[in-house]
């Protein structure tokens, strides 16, 4: 048992496979496919602090609208990938923000490392105008 436990990938470890996939895309973004990206991942955090605030952290509305970003960031994957890299990102935030193994801190890290450049992109812009 404690052997096939051993060889079982942790879920951090899929996170972090999930944010690797889409790094080739996010060092191929222009400026617009930048700003969209951050845009994308601030209204999606906004959202989630927003909906977590008022339903006292319940771990299956948070497993549902990790759902819901998996399918966003499929259904856009084909149309706008700086809409679906953004949807991944929140995802693999949100999922990792409940899990405690290494690797899922990791994630969280480099998560919220893109949520911070995804406020300095969005600032940026606003100051530009």
């Amino acid at each position: 048992m404690l052997r096939s436990s051993r060889l079982k990938t942790s879920r951090g470890t899929e996170l972090l496979d999930e944010l690797a996939n889409i790094l080739p895309n996010l060092y191929n973004f222009n400026k617009d496919n930048d700003l969209e990206f951050a845009s994308t991942i601030l209204l999606l955090n906004r959202y989630w602090d927003n909906l977590k605030e008022r339903t006292d952290n319940n771990s299956e509305l948070r497993s549902e609208f990790i759902r819901i970003l998996h399918k966003m960031a499929i259904v856009y994957g084909e149309v706008n990938i700086p809409v679906a890299c953004g949807a991944r990102v929140i995802a693999c935030d949100v999922e990792s923000s409940c899990l405690n193994d290494e690797e899922a801190q990791l994630v969280h890290c480099i998560t919220g490392i893109h949520i911070d450049r995804a406020t300095s992109i969005v600032q940026a812009k606003s100051t530009e105008a």
